[in-house]
């Protein structure tokens, strides 16, 4: 099988995605059993993974599907878009008020191309973006400064608009992530 995504807490904490959730202790995997009707009403394949921490872990991908499983329960959070969801990243302490922001692309297509706010289990919010700039990726330390990747790298500070940022080429990239402000690749 082909697999799309990972996230690991611990080498005995891992998860997988080759289209619907998989986890295991790097000798013994399982796919997890969603709840009952979660699985059909997702809508589409689940190829990517982010995490925080283990009770709070989200599941994303095509057809604007999205799940979020806190520890015990899954949950359905019901995107707003039928476009793929090419990433999720949150802050450092997203369980206590730091955001978690979804893009929502077409790269292929002229289309849809936002970054949804997730809280409270549901998307709450969308941030202004360029719809004539694909957008693939983001990444961010802190809320005060976002980093996206696609056509280009861009950075949006605390109440400012986005910026392109000097000497990085316009060829597309399909994620972005880094240590620090100061730190992103």
């Amino acid at each position: 099988d082909v697999l799309f995504g990972i996230l690991a807490f611990s080498r005995h904490q891992i998860w997988v995605t080759n289209g619907v959730p998989i986890q295991g202790d790097g000798t013994n995997w399982a796919e997890v059993t969603l709840p009952n009707g979660l699985r059909d009403s997702i809508g589409g394949i689940l190829g990517g993974i982010w995490g925080g921490e283990p009770s709070t872990i989200y599941f994303y991908g095509t057809s604007g599907a999205l799940i979020q499983y806190d520890g015990l329960n899954w949950n359905k959070i019901i995107s707003g878009t039928t476009s793929t969801l090419t990433d999720v990243w949150g802050g450092i302490a997203s369980t206590i008020g730091q955001p978690v922001y979804a893009i929502a692309s077409n790269r292929r297509s002229i289309g849809e191309n936002r970054i949804l706010e997730i809280s409270g289990g549901g998307v709450t919010s969308s941030l202004p973006w360029d719809s004539n700039r694909s957008i693939h990726s983001i990444w961010f330390r802190t809320e005060y400064r976002l980093f996206t990747a696609g056509d280009g790298m861009y950075v949006r500070k605390a109440g400012g608009g986005w910026v392109q940022v000097a000497g990085i080429s316009n060829y597309y990239s399909t994620s972005i992530r880094g240590t620090d402000n100061n730190d992103v690749f």
